[in-house]
């Protein structure tokens, strides 16, 4: 797999449009294009600002294809910057996970344990970011 197979994929966990990726990162529609059909490699700026925009990307994962794309959400979460603006952002980042695997588990005609689990971390996470004061 290669780098702009792993950008589509990223948009797909993300529950993301390939347009509303580019607009989180502030991508033209053409940039967007030329990174997600591999015509164009991301500039190290660009990695940077995934990672800030997607604090819970793995980078081993974006450039190497190594390991989970997502990090632990236990990792994730003891790692914030108790700064509001970034656990506002964080929350968003987890509920669009936790969509992700409600959808999952309602599809699924067997429901995973291991999806269960996650989507107990997650909303616990959520509502323990959502009551933390500013």
């Amino acid at each position: 797999m290669m780098l702009n197979d792993r950008l589509l994929e990223l948009s797909k966990i993300m529950n993301m449009t390939q347009v509303e990726f580019a607009d989180l990162l502030g991508w033209s529609k053409q940039n967007a294009y030329h990174y997600f059909s591999g015509e164009s490699k991301l500039r190290a700026d660009h990695i940077i600002l995934l990672k800030q925009k997607i604090p819970a990307l793995n980078l081993n994962w974006l450039l190497l294809g190594k390991g989970e794309p997502i990090i632990s959400i236990i990792d994730l979460a003891e790692e914030c910057d108790p700064d509001y603006e970034i656990r506002q952002d964080v929350i968003k980042i987890l509920e669009k996970q936790l969509n992700v695997l409600s959808k999952q588990l309602e599809n699924a005609a067997a429901e995973s344990a291991h999806h269960r689990i996650q989507v107990t971390s997650l909303t616990k996470i959520i509502d323990q970011l959502t009551h933390t004061d500013k």
